[in-house]
């Protein structure tokens, strides 16, 4: 492997390290916003990193939070992106009508958390 001319290595290390500031930048805001929904008090779970697999679809969910009100359970998905944008917002879109098709029956709300925005997906 050649240097680059500024010396701050190959062009794959800079990448390799965005990929890593992006996937570390996605944790913080992932335990930040599990840290703010515990503190509301209002879920009666709150996952990280939930698994899924039905309909021959599998995927993750970045946080789950569960609530009942009498005795209906409620459950909020939250996708988190490391960056705010249109892109971004269009794969959150995606990966939760994904959910929402393999989980038809419970009631669902979709929250797309950036470092800089929250917003209900539809």
């Amino acid at each position: 492997m050649t240097k680059s001319k500024s010396g701050q290595g190959t062009r794959r290390e800079k990448i390799l390290k965005q990929y890593e500031a992006s996937l570390q930048l996605h944790e913080d805001t992932v335990d930040r916003l599990v840290d703010r929904l515990i503190k509301t008090g209002l879920y009666d779970t709150i996952d990280k990193h939930v698994q899924y697999k039905a309909c021959g679809l599998c995927g993750e969910l970045d946080v789950k939070t569960t609530h009942y009100i009498n005795g209906v359970r409620y459950n909020h998905y939250y996708e988190v992106k490391s960056r705010d944008t249109q892109t971004a917002r269009k794969t959150a879109k995606k990966q939760f009508r994904r959910y929402k098709f393999t989980h038809k029956d419970d009631a669902i709300k979709g929250i797309y958390v950036s470092p800089t925005r929250v917003q209900r997906l539809r």
